[in-house]
């Protein structure tokens, strides 16, 4: 592992990557990241086509003598050269970089001063937030309290 390399999702350093297939390149995770993508991966393989969060390749043609064939996403509609139902690296890709917009958004300052009315309402439905965040493992709860205490400590 090389100093540099960073959670695709909380940028912490990354522990491990998410590697689709030999022919993609690796997602670098932390670990508690790349178990949160491992069991949503599992998840959605055993889900409906059409109420899958991530696209699968189908194969456009026949399989050659290597198992592959040109492959295009149910999903998104990419097309790459694999091995029929591997998961699309695009959806993969856009599935982490969703998450950790998420992630910043949850753990983003309250846009309310702390004068307004709102603000306690506010800091009251961001904490559930920061509850379900903390319970698929999106943030950690060290980070959860560290933030809601920030947000509380204007109260």
């Amino acid at each position: 592992m090389t100093a540099d390399r960073r959670c695709r999702v909380c940028h912490r350093a990354a522990s491990e990557s998410y590697q689709l297939s030999v022919e993609s390149p690796p997602v670098s995770l932390c670990s508690t990241h790349k178990t949160l993508i491992s069991s949503t991966v599992d998840l959605i393989r055993s889900t409906d086509v059409e109420s899958r969060a991530l696209g699968f390749g189908v194969a456009l043609d026949p399989i050659d003598r290597a198992g592959t064939a040109p492959l295009k996403c149910q999903k998104c509609g990419a097309q790459w050269t694999g091995v029929p139902g591997s998961l699309c690296d695009w959806c993969l890709v856009r599935h982490v970089d969703l998450l950790a917009e998420q992630r910043e958004l949850v753990l983003a300052d309250c846009q309310y001063d702390p004068d307004d009315q709102r603000y306690k309402a506010e800091i009251i439905r961001r904490g559930q937030q920061l509850v379900n965040a903390v319970s698929i493992g999106l943030v950690s709860q060290l980070e959860a309290q560290q933030v809601f205490d920030r947000w509380a400590s204007h109260v």
